[in-house]
């Protein structure tokens, strides 16, 4: 395989480059030992990258090509875009043949595009001929000449109802059809090694009948060994659509096991990954860019948290993005006003903004104050790290949430329980000692007629967020 083209990959935040090479790889070896087509299952779930990993990857691959023309011709398609269409036979033959066709592209083929096209017409327009035989037989209108003048068709129409349909010469007429546009795709496409690889992106969020009619359509008709069909999908969305179709008794995986021969998932961001990503997303959001003044001034221990923070929730790509926009309307200001705001309000916008992206229950429980300790306890041990920095993100959160009835002994409790704290039977730890820093981090919250400093932070997060309303 020849070497990667760098250019293709220099947004490569989640540093996937590797991965693709590794895939092309396999999809090279692993095409030798199947029959016809190769088709690979590309999971992962909604938000994770595919649709840029797919581009990089095939920008990456046109690349090489200019100088490797042997390698295969990469063909990306969004199934998405062409769901209304109703036929994903129209949208394959139209993508494949273009690729062909492009002359921008080594080695074009505009000959065996142009059969492929010719030989789809034939099976397309035979299958509107045929449906609108049944539309005239079951109805008395003639579907191809609706727009004409009705009197000048009436005799064509009572004929065409009189005639009775020849179910074996339209079987018969069809299968020619198929067959002469399988026969265009293998001298197109057809080699030992692969001449084409089909990136299809989004079949994941077609209507079921469409994504179920796609596999088919692959299987079926563009089952020609030298064709690689890559589907990033996310599987459990493909599941949900063919159980809306055949029942959730499905066994989905050996449904799926008739289209696809291997599925390979897409790797999810690694900690240094998620690190690159907040570093461009910092300056991307919460810098001055585009009339937004941030309040934030971008430290490494501000990026350290947020890190920290997203890495732990197990952020994907898009759930990050989504989750920087909310800290960028959350912690905007103007040079006019110059909002200033305590350091636990930032700290708590950032877990806050990150914990809404992925639960909302839970967001919405630790802003009305009505989440237990032991359960803030949990939420903050499942980030990981050390001791030590899960009691910091438990006392920030925790004196968020003050109130003047169970909250000391809640917090006393789950404090003890994970060793932060020891409790000696005849004298309590000073709690209020303990979370000064805290409270005055929050602007001195300790006070009832103050209001806690979470429903602040949520206040804050979804006035913003809503503010057409």
């Amino acid at each position: 395989m020849s070497q990667a083209n760098s250019q293709a990959y220099e947004h490569d935040l989640l540093a996937r480059q590797p991965f693709s090479q590794e895939l092309e790889r396999f999809l090279l070896t692993e095409h030798q030992f199947v029959e016809g087509s190769l088709v690979v299952s590309l999971n992962a779930p909604f938000g994770s990258g595919k649709t840029t990993f797919l581009r990089m990857w095939a920008d990456d691959l046109t690349a090489r090509r200019a100088n490797a023309p042997d390698l295969p011709r990469p063909v990306t398609i969004n199934a998405w875009e062409s769901d209304y269409c109703g036929d994903p036979l129209l949208a394959l033959v139209s993508v494949l043949s273009r690729a062909l066709a492009d002359t921008t592209a080594p080695s074009p083929e505009p000959g065996k595009a142009e059969s492929i096209r010719e030989a789809a017409k034939d099976l397309l327009w035979f299958g509107v001929g045929l449906a609108n035989s049944f539309v005239s037989q079951a109805t008395g209108i003639d579907a191809v000449a609706a727009g004409e003048v009705a009197t000048a068709k009436k005799e064509e129409r009572q004929a065409l109802q009189a005639s009775e349909l020849d179910a074996l010469k339209v079987f018969e007429g069809r299968t020619a059809a198929l067959s002469k546009l399988k026969s265009a795709l293998s001298a197109a496409f057809g080699a030992d090694q692969p001449k084409a690889i089909v990136l299809i992106d989004e079949l994941d969020r077609c209507r079921p009948d469409y994504a179920i009619s796609y596999l088919e359509t692959i299987k079926h008709i563009f089952d020609v060994h030298g064709i690689v069909f890559v589907l990033a999908v996310d599987e459990g969305q493909l599941r949900s659509a063919a159980e809306v179709l055949f029942g959730s008794s499905l066994v989905f995986a050996e449904y799926y096991r008739k289209f696809s021969h291997r599925t390979v998932s897409l790797p999810e961001p690694g900690k240094e990954d998620v690190s690159r990503l907040v570093r461009n997303y910092c300056d991307r959001y919460l810098q001055t860019e585009s009339g937004r003044h941030c309040i934030l001034t971008i430290q490494s221990e501000i990026v350290e948290n947020i890190v920290f923070l997203f890495h732990g929730f197990h952020l994907r790509p898009r759930q990050i993005q989504e989750a920087f926009r909310v800290m960028g309307h959350t912690l905007s200001t103007s040079p006019e006003k110059k909002l200033r705001v305590n350091w636990c309000f930032i700290n708590a916008t950032l877990f806050m903004a990150g914990l809404r992206t992925i639960d909302q229950g839970a967001y919405e429980e630790l802003a009305k104050g009505t989440m237990p300790m032991v359960r803030l306890g949990e939420l903050v041990s499942s980030l990981g790290a050390d001791p030590s920095n899960q009691e910091w993100w438990f006392q920030v959160l925790a004196a968020g949430v003050w109130n003047a009835h169970s909250w000391e002994n809640e917090v006393l409790n789950e404090m003890s329980k994970r060793g932060w704290v020891k409790v000696a039977a005849e004298k309590k730890p000073d709690l209020r000692g303990l979370f000064a820093d805290f409270f005055q981090g929050w602007g001195g919250v300790g006070s009832q007629s103050n209001k806690p400093g979470l429903s602040r932070v949520h206040e804050r997060i979804e006035r913003l967020m809503h503010f057409a309303n």
